[in-house]
């Protein structure tokens, strides 16, 4: 693994950059595709909720959490073992929100 972090920005609908110090699982092969495929989610989301005001913050991240679900359970590995990761995954990124940098502006 070539990081130990991944240093990631997003813009929200009300144009304010959120700039996240992801710390990197060890057994990281490629930062670049952690990224992209962050990055893909996201815009995937953006283009399924549109302009509606009416989908709750609380429906998506129920939405993200069902997809990670899923997801684990497509690994194949030992019965729990991708769970068990996903819950370790899921752990250290949401830590890195307790340094997010807010500020105006910028690009996801």
């Amino acid at each position: 693994m070539a990081a130990e972090t991944l240093a990631y920005s997003a813009t929200t609908r009300s144009g304010e950059t959120l700039r996240f110090d992801f710390p990197l699982h060890a057994q990281t092969v490629s930062e670049a595709d952690v990224a992209q495929m962050v990055s893909a989610i996201l815009e995937g989301l953006t283009r399924s909720i549109g302009s509606r005001t009416d989908v709750s913050d609380g429906d998506v991240l129920q939405a993200v959490a069902m997809a990670m679900a899923v997801r684990a359970e497509m690994v194949k590995a030992p019965r729990g073992a991708a769970q068990s990761l996903s819950r370790h995954l899921i752990e250290t990124a949401m830590s890195a929100t307790d340094g997010v940098s807010r500020g105006p502006g910028g690009t996801a």
